[in-house]
């Protein structure tokens, strides 16, 4: 019964509404049409300015001020009476008290943001862009958070006079004429400081050039091939600019130049070691037990903890040198079995990195899921950052727990 009540009251209000925007005069119904578009952009109902919009055109419109003069034309109307109801409403005063309200903050860098994006659609592609971005992205027109936070300052709250919201949109735009778009130089300097907004979308630039040039150079296209190279891409590109490696001279050609060079390297380096077979491949190894004909390590006798060789027993007399398959096997029960009489020392003093590589090879983890395991939740473009170090990290790691396991089984070989 309550729950009728309450549509019954709700309907009521909706006709009675209904009804007086009927009783409406021609140039009342559009100064509400003035004030409802005011209300859509800046959102001043929520920010307190006013409850509802009919009823300030109800109120406003007894006035004498709102009735058009002799031969005053349609569009000096209009400028004239949204003059006249913002001072009586006190709109700069409402201003100078919002200006700091976070709501009101994320309102006027939503309407930059769709004014420089109305810019970028509108005008012809920058070279810039054309070097540094992908179709349906910009660096010419984009604006971060923290460059936002800089022009806020210089053009809202240095000049605060703003007596009306069209002021608010004319100020918009003389802070887009101004400062966009973006010259090279600019955009540069903001790489060089680690601009991760700017970085962002660089990246992102990167990756069609890896995915084309992976798919080129391999028999067989994997994604994951891609994805490693593109993240040691992003990483290095990054570490090179940052660092020096390319001068203060150099532009956006001289950095996407230098990136797909390095990326034409990165996949010529992949097609090298695909060439070649590894002594000991550990990516070949699934720690889950497998139906396939040929049996993985932890399928056989020696896999099981109790068959185990003693702490004393001396290796050259269960792993044999001359058998491929002893070598490896033995290699990756130490590795993934810490009850293996040659784990601790296998892994000792490189603990961390070896529970990474567990975690990846035997859990399924990503490098995503391991930086989250690493470092907790980072925003996108460090992720991409950190994934690819770990990615380096894992590949010298196991270089170097096979260096360790040799240097272990030969120093007992006679």
């Amino acid at each position: 019964m309550l729950s009728l009540s309450r549509k019954s009251k709700s309907i009521d209000k909706m006709v009675k509404r209904g009804k007086k925007i009927a009783e409406q005069t021609p140039d009342q119904c559009s100064f509400q049409e003035f004030l409802q578009r005011d209300e859509e952009r800046w959102e001043l109902g929520r920010l307190g300015f006013w409850k509802d919009v009919q009823e300030e055109v109800a109120s406003f419109s007894e006035l004498p001020e709102f009735s058009r003069r002799e031969e005053e034309s349609f569009a000096a109307w209009k400028e004239r009476i949204l003059s006249a109801f913002y001072a009586l409403r006190g709109f700069a005063e409402f201003y100078r008290g919002v200006l700091l309200d976070r709501r009101f903050v994320y309102v006027l860098k939503k309407r930059t943001l769709r004014y420089l994006e109305g810019l970028w659609k509108a005008n012809p592609r920058t070279e810039l862009d054309g070097f540094l971005t992908n179709e349906n992205e910009t660096l010419s027109y984009t604006l971060s958070s923290e460059h936002f936070d800089e022009l806020f300052v210089r053009y809202f709250c240095e000049e605060a006079e703003m007596p009306a919201p069209k002021h608010l949109q004319l100020q918009i735009q003389r802070l887009a004429d101004a400062e966009f778009p973006l010259v090279e130089d600019e955009v540069m300097r903001r790489l060089r400081a680690n601009d991760r907004h700017c970085w962002a979308i660089f990246y992102r630039h990167l990756k069609p050039y890896v995915i084309g040039f992976t798919a080129r150079v391999s028999e067989v296209y994997l994604r994951e091939d891609a994805e490693e190279i593109w993240n040691e891409v992003c990483y290095a590109i990054n570490g090179s600019l940052i660092g020096g490696r390319l001068d203060e001279t150099s532009g956006a050609k001289d950095l996407i130049s230098f990136a797909v060079g390095m990326i034409r390297n990165k996949c010529r380096e992949l097609r090298r070691v695909r060439s070649k077979r590894k002594p000991v491949d550990l990516d070949s190894v699934s720690y889950c037990l497998t139906e396939e004909e040929i049996q993985n390590p932890f399928d056989k006798e020696t896999a099981i903890p109790e068959l185990f060789p003693s702490q004393d027993t001396p290796i050259a007399h269960y792993v044999d040198v001359l058998d491929k398959d002893s070598v490896r096997t033995t290699l990756v029960l130490a590795l993934y079995n810490p009850t293996h009489p040659l784990h601790d020392r296998l892994i000792k003093g490189m603990e961390e990195e070896v529970s990474l590589l567990l975690a990846h090879y035997t859990e399924g983890r990503s490098y995503e899921e391991l930086v989250v395991m690493k470092y907790g939740q980072v925003p996108d473009d460090e992720m991409v950052r950190l994934a690819a170090r770990l990615r380096q990290v894992i590949k010298r790691l196991k270089n170097k727990l096979i260096q360790r396991y040799a240097q272990l089984i030969n120093a007992e070989v006679v």
